[in-house]
């Protein structure tokens, strides 16, 4: 399965890898936001481990406009782990779009900086995730 979600405090950890698309990882979101686990408000963690995500220009505006959607459920502080150089140059031209949206949309080479970045923006602005009815979860 090219996405796959966990859920880690008030973060949604997503595992991307093999075929993606923009309609696939819409779709991993918006499948996350039904589980009993999501609450509105979360943040959204983004670890690309080997997928073969390509997008053109049109395609990273595309993404933008369907983070821009989404985040009326997610926080719009969002971090995105990659590790090859090609995909943090994608994600910059993605990160170039959300600004437009008003969207906090950040690359990072390294997991931990990732997570500790989410958690810094979370207190220091003092965002809220609402309530949820279940405890945490792992869809896979």
């Amino acid at each position: 399965m090219p996405i796959s979600y966990g859920f880690d405090g008030d973060v949604v950890h997503f595992n991307a890898d093999g075929e993606l698309s923009n309609a696939v990882v819409r779709a991993g979101l918006e499948a996350a936001t039904k589980d009993r686990a999501f609450r509105p408000g979360m943040s959204i963690l983004m670890h690309d481990q080997g997928s073969d995500y390509q997008v053109s220009s049109d395609e990273a505006y595309e993404a933008a406009r369907d983070l821009s959607e989404l985040t009326k459920l997610y926080s719009p502080h969002i971090a995105v782990v990659v590790h090859e150089d090609v995909k943090y140059g994608l994600g910059r031209m993605i990160a170039a779009y959300c600004e437009r949206h008003g969207i906090d949309f950040q690359v990072f080479r390294d997991f931990e900086n990732a997570r500790q970045w989410l958690e810094y923006v979370r207190e220091s602005r003092g965002d809220v995730v609402g309530e949820s009815g279940a405890g945490d979860a792992l869809q896979t």
